[in-house]
């Protein structure tokens, strides 16, 4: 049987939750005292003290030159319009939302800058709010099998043998208060959703990031068995730096301890 058809109400339908998502993800950042955009992407701009202008400048021009090569000369607000109706893209948005409501007391859940997420492969980063370092980044995959999904999984595999993810646009907490910079060294996992269950999971995913629904819950806990068990790949590895692998150690500690209800 092939897949139902998305119509055209259904989309904007979509696109509406997904903008309410954003919108609370990005408020509750804002409270924090990091600047994202209104996609929750950490705000390149608001890194004018640590990189110079033309340096920031550059790394947008680089974005918006790659992304006119994808979208064919879109114009800004209908790339992004496109992007939200891409399965990728939702894809990310859930699993944000999904890792922020679970995981959200323990870790700060952001989304890469632009030029992170291209350029270093990174979509999310986590931020330990104990020990105040960035733990570990994400990259997402769409589809569980074929050519793409196994390069993307060998790829993020040869990034922590060679010692981790790097972040230009990175952020870190010290004494309570954000610090932006360049991070180095962080690891990095892939997750990955079948490529036909994109739709079911924006259907039963809430814009209240206070309500955790059956599902959202169930694709928690694939989330978490995905990350245990590259966790224990990276651990086990002898090719994996140490460095890397104490971090990998002190992450493990927090995400999957459940706490008492």
């Amino acid at each position: 049987m092939s897949p139902k058809i998305e119509t055209l109400e259904e989309s904007w339908e979509a696109e509406r939750k997904l903008e309410k998502v954003l919108e609370e993800m990005k408020l509750n950042l804002e409270a924090e005292g990091i600047n994202v955009d209104e996609d929750c992407r950490i705000d390149m701009d608001s890194f004018s003290e640590v990189y110079s202008e033309e340096e920031i400048q550059a790394d947008k021009d680089f974005v918006k030159g790659l992304e006119s090569e994808w979208f064919k000369g879109l114009p800004e607000e209908e790339i992004r319009s496109t992007k939200l109706a891409s399965e990728g893209e939702r894809f990310e948005i859930f699993k944000t939302a999904v890792l922020t409501k679970f995981k959200g007391e323990d870790f700060i859940v952001v989304r890469s800058s632009p030029f992170d997420d291209i350029k270093h492969k990174v979509d999310n980063i986590l931020v330990n709010r104990k020990t105040g370092e960035t733990v570990c980044a994400f990259d997402e995959v769409v589809g569980t099998l074929g050519k793409v999904a196994q390069e993307k999984m060998e790829r993020v595999l040869k990034i922590n043998f060679e010692g981790g993810a790097k972040v230009k646009y990175g952020i870190r907490l010290e004494k309570g208060k954000i610090v932006k910079g360049k991070i180095r060294r962080v690891p990095l996992f892939y997750l990955m959703y079948p490529k036909g269950e994109i739709k079911k999971a924006i259907d039963n995913l809430s814009p209240d990031l206070n309500d955790k629904t059956q599902y959202e819950e169930k694709a928690f806990k694939y989330f978490s068995l995905l990350i245990g068990e590259q966790v224990e790949r990276i651990l086990n590895s002898s090719e994996v730096p140490e460095k890397l692998k104490r971090k990998m150690f002190n992450f493990r500690k927090i995400f999957f301890v459940s706490k008492k209800r």
